[in-house]
């Protein structure tokens, strides 16, 4: 399903492959769940029973305050960046591990930014094309990156994407934690998220039923192949 607006098509049948983390979960969820704040009693409720009564307004508002601070690992739901906003920074993991800001990698280039899974059945049909694309608009000032946003994308990702040949920059956020917390939740993997020089949201699409028309969209924002490159196109 996707958001107003977007581009968004069926995921497809169910995936073929899935990681290890996925199936000791028992389910293949289609999107990184959004994360809310732990509920149910917390210290403050405790502390009142124990308190003082004359203590017990002073304490529960301080620990109020604290169990906030605590749970600031929970996100505040967020939406995608929408058609003409800038994505905002994002820093995420190579293949070895090591951070990388993904600015360095799309910054005054046109970028089809992928977010996919391993599990995804459409994801794994679209890796040639975007493949594809790289090589052929590349020259222009294009790039593709993919985002891998398996449970466990760090542990499995890496040898993933080196059997399969991806020849772009692929990056890894174990469940997409970190890409949800940053630019937002996705409506469905894969998500494509073409993004001008100057870090602008030209378009979202959901699925792969779209890839022509970001094909069209490229040769519109790139302009035709220079003399060289299409002579090397053709040997």
């Amino acid at each position: 399903m996707g958001v107003p607006g977007y581009h968004s098509d069926p995921l497809g049948d169910a995936p073929k492959e899935v990681d290890e983390m996925t199936r000791r979960r028992g389910t293949i969820p289609s999107v990184p769940a959004r994360r809310t704040a732990p509920t149910g009693p917390g210290p403050a409720r405790l502390l009142s029973v124990l308190a003082p009564v004359g203590l017990m307004v002073g304490l529960t508002a301080g620990l109020t305050l604290l169990s906030g601070c605590a749970a600031g690992d929970a996100c505040p739901e967020r939406d995608l960046p929408g058609l003409g906003e800038k994505v905002p920074s994002l820093e995420l993991a190579r293949a070895d591990g090591t951070p990388i800001a993904i600015e360095s990698l799309i910054d005054g280039k046109v970028a089809l930014v992928d977010v996919w899974a391993t599990w995804c059945q459409p994801c794994l049909l679209a890796l040639p094309r975007l493949g594809d694309l790289n090589e052929k608009y590349r020259d222009r000032g294009f790039t593709v990156v993919g985002i891998l946003v398996d449970v466990n994308a760090s542990n499995i990702g890496p040898d993933f994407v080196s059997k399969r040949g991806i020849p772009y920059p692929v990056l890894y956020d174990d469940d997409g934690e970190r890409f949800g917390c940053e630019w937002g939740y996705i409506p469905g993997v894969p998500t494509l998220l073409l993004i001008d020089r100057d870090g602008t949201v030209l378009d979202v699409h959901v699925g792969i039923s779209d890839l022509d028309a970001v094909e069209e969209r490229l040769a519109q924002l790139l302009g035709p192949q220079s003399s060289e490159s299409a002579e090397l196109a053709t040997r």
